[in-house]
């Protein structure tokens, strides 16, 4: 979680909450693990939110956070729960309601962002040291709850035409005053990537998933 701050002396700078666990091959795809820890992450947000306003709230925030991963990052009643809403989005999630967004944020059309993410994930498996990074920033409902749907949605057609995904997949839920995107970085976050996300714009806050 990326939270912007400002310290005393008025410099911009980024708060962040996170921890590092041991990664466990039998985990979920990143849309299940998305979407079977949101409230966890909302929860953060809040957390991460108030604790920029002072240092006791700050130690809440840490607490928890270290509550919350004792009892690790999701049981299996919310995985398997995750799943069954999952499948039931995309049941009713029709390929023109995808193409509308796409068009009205500018990005081009349905077609050609999974051609994309076929023939880059491709690329990647081939020349993958010698490729630049890459980004797909892709449109998200401006409302919370939505915003998470709709990610998984998008993470899901990306699994469907990638066969899984890719090993250093990782993505991003950005809020801007302009809209909320979808992050989806096939190869890992870089400076480079992180600055266009970030510079010259105002942002309210973060979700970070890394599957690394």
């Amino acid at each position: 979680m990326i939270q912007p701050s400002r310290d005393e002396g008025g410099r911009n700078y980024p708060l962040v909450a996170a921890s590092l666990v041991a990664i466990d091959p039998a985990l979920p795809s990143t849309a299940i693990l998305l979407l079977a820890n949101e409230l966890f992450f909302t929860g953060l947000r809040d957390q991460l939110a108030s604790a920029i306003e002072n240092s006791v709230e700050m130690l809440a925030c840490k607490q928890f956070l270290e509550e919350q991963l004792r009892f690790g990052a999701s049981s299996v009643a919310d995985i398997d729960l995750a799943q069954q809403l999952l499948e039931k989005h995309l049941s009713v999630t029709t390929a023109d309601s995808l193409s509308r967004s796409l068009s009205a944020a500018g990005r081009g059309d349905l077609e050609s962002v999974l051609l994309a993410f076929v023939f880059h994930h491709r690329l990647l498996k081939k020349f993958r040291d010698s490729l630049p990074v890459q980004a797909y920033v892709l449109p998200l409902p401006a409302v919370e709850g939505d915003n998470v749907l709709a990610a998984v949605t998008w993470l899901a057609l990306y699994h469907a035409a990638t066969d899984n995904g890719a090993a250093l997949e990782q993505c991003l839920i950005v809020r801007r005053p302009e809209g909320h995107f979808l992050v989806l970085l096939p190869a890992g976050l870089n400076e480079q990537i992180a600055s266009q996300c970030w510079a010259r714009r105002s942002i309210r806050s973060t979700w970070w998933i890394s599957t690394t």
